[in-house]
């Protein structure tokens, strides 16, 4: 449970420029497009509650998502993502290793994990029940 308040107070939902704030894009996006799972690392899940709230408020079936919150990607202490300017991951050398990382991540068994197929797989046994 996220206690939204001491969080995130009160959360933005339309900009000065006139236009949605992510969480709301996202929510809308997500509600029309029948999104019901979501994984996401750990730091967005005020994100995550402050969408699920505003969706309950909104009558939005995604009110009853799913959210998985995984550790974060790093690189010598630094968040591997797009908004710390990271490079892309290169699958130039192999995808199989990352796979195995995204298994790993996950709380999937790694050593069986040899392609996306196989990682799909997997999360669905993992995360349909």
């Amino acid at each position: 449970s996220v206690n939204l308040a001491q969080i995130l107070g009160d959360f933005v939902v339309w900009k000065k420029d006139d236009t949605p704030a992510y969480n709301l894009a996202s929510l809308v996006d997500d509600e029309i497009l029948g999104v019901n799972l979501l994984v996401r690392g750990e730091d967005l899940l005020a994100c995550s509650a402050a969408q699920k709230y505003a969706a309950q408020i909104l009558g939005y079936d995604f009110a009853g998502a799913n959210f998985i919150h995984h550790g974060l990607l790093a690189h010598g202490g630094k968040k591997l993502s797009k908004s710390s300017r990271a490079p892309a991951v290169s699958v130039a050398d192999g995808a199989k290793i990352h796979y195995k990382f995204a298994a790993l991540k996950l709380g999937l068994n790694a050593s069986k994990c040899d392609g996306l197929s196989n990682l799909l797989e997997m999360f669905k046994e993992k995360f349909s029940r």
